[in-house]
């Protein structure tokens, strides 16, 4: 095409060195907000799970999933609750799933599930 090609020219601003109390205002302030925001949440969450844990819903949930763990992923019935609890903390799940000695062709269905899964 006929005609000038303007150029793209991006500022930079210059680098420079943060000033030691706005960077440590900054993290108390992110700090702060996470304490204030996110923790709560987290506490909320461990007691529902836990709740869950002592009243035996976790058991009825993984009775009635065992069909599907095991007969179409091939994994034994106690990696059920690991799935289960995968859906919260993939890192604890992947955990739960070391003491019960699966194949290697149980752990890749294993983690592939756990990593597939959304909360």
């Amino acid at each position: 095409m006929k005609g000038e090609s303007p150029e793209i020219f991006l500022e930079i601003p210059p680098y420079r060195i943060p000033h030691v109390e706005t960077l440590l205002k900054k993290t108390w302030l992110r700090i702060k907000w996470f304490l204030v925001e996110a923790v709560p949440f987290v506490f909320l969450g461990v007691l529902i799970v836990n709740i869950l844990n002592i009243l035996g819903i976790f058991k009825v949930i993984a009775q009635v999933l065992a069909p599907i763990v095991s007969g179409l992923w091939g994994l034994p019935q106690e990696a059920v609750s690991a799935i289960i609890i995968g859906f919260l903390r993939k890192d604890i799940a992947t955990a739960m799933l070391v003491p019960l000695h699966l194949t290697p062709d149980q752990l890749v269905v294993a983690t592939t599930v756990l990593a597939l899964s959304f909360p």
